[in-house]
């Protein structure tokens, strides 16, 4: 069963499911891009990204001690002694977080070519997550790796190495994908909203040799279709972010027809 709406679905953007919507989305471009590729001189292979981050767990005092014993005081001692407050305790643990990622490389020397992100909220509000990503982009920018970042998330910051200011003066838009060319200094980009079915991208490869073509709309399509979401997503709850007044009635009626 095909999801309800025409491009992304925003049912999918929930911070529960973006995991799985992730991994499946990077499966599907690859294995949509695998033949295109081979043919080229070019094969396309799934990398992963490891790093450590901090979960804050708070433990509360125990409110059922509400007083304790005193201890004697001495009988020349004029001078209350006073009882400290209860502290909160954190304990701080350090979670392992992967994401993987989609390279494309030259067959004959195995150099990299290109990088695909799918961007995710990890990569937008965690503080470790997002300076290793602004970290991995000037890597691949001095390496002059050609970047493919896909923002399929209407939460977060401005991630994507496109300033948002230059995109938002083009057209009012719900998902992303900027394309960078290295060396150069322009970017190509698909600003896509949410009624709007997501776009067919050119994958950059050699100077001099023809861009390949990702269709994104066909990649989530798969993603969608292999997944559980038909039986997970409960569509008749508001999505997480909510959408707007006017997206909320839209979708209603989509939902409605389905």
């Amino acid at each position: 069963m095909p999801s309800p709406f025409p491009g992304m679905d925003p049912f999918l953007e929930d911070p529960r499911l973006w995991p799985g919507v992730h991994a499946r989305l990077i499966t599907a471009a690859c294995d949509q891009l695998q033949p295109v590729l081979r043919p080229r001189g070019y094969f396309a292979d799934i990398g992963e990204r490891v790093w450590l981050t901090t979960a804050d767990r708070q433990v509360m005092p125990d409110v059922a001690v509400l007083q304790k014993p005193r201890r004697p005081q001495p009988a020349t001692s004029t001078v209350a002694t006073l009882e400290p407050d209860e502290p909160l305790i954190i304990h701080a643990t350090e979670v392992e977080m992967r994401e993987t990622f989609i390279e494309v490389f030259d067959s004959q020397g195995h150099r990299l070519v290109t990088s695909i992100e799918f961007v995710s909220p990890a990569n937008k509000s965690n503080a470790e997550g997002r300076a290793l990503y602004l970290k991995k982009q000037d890597e691949l920018a001095t390496a002059g790796v050609n970047l493919v970042e896909v923002d399929l998330l209407r939460e977060g910051p401005h991630v994507l190495r496109v300033p948002r200011s230059l995109v938002d003066a083009v057209k009012p838009w719900d998902y992303l994908v900027s394309v960078w060319r290295s060396p150069g200094t322009d970017y190509e980009v698909y600003p896509t909203s949410l009624r709007e079915r997501l776009p067919r991208i050119r994958v950059p490869l050699r100077t001099g040799d023809t861009d390949a073509t990702l269709d994104l709309q066909a990649a989530f399509a798969q993603a969608y279709e292999t997944g559980p979401y038909p039986d997970r997503v409960d569509y008749a709850g508001e999505p997480t972010p909510p959408l707007t007044d006017a997206d909320r009635k839209w979708a209603r009626e989509l939902i409605a027809d389905r």
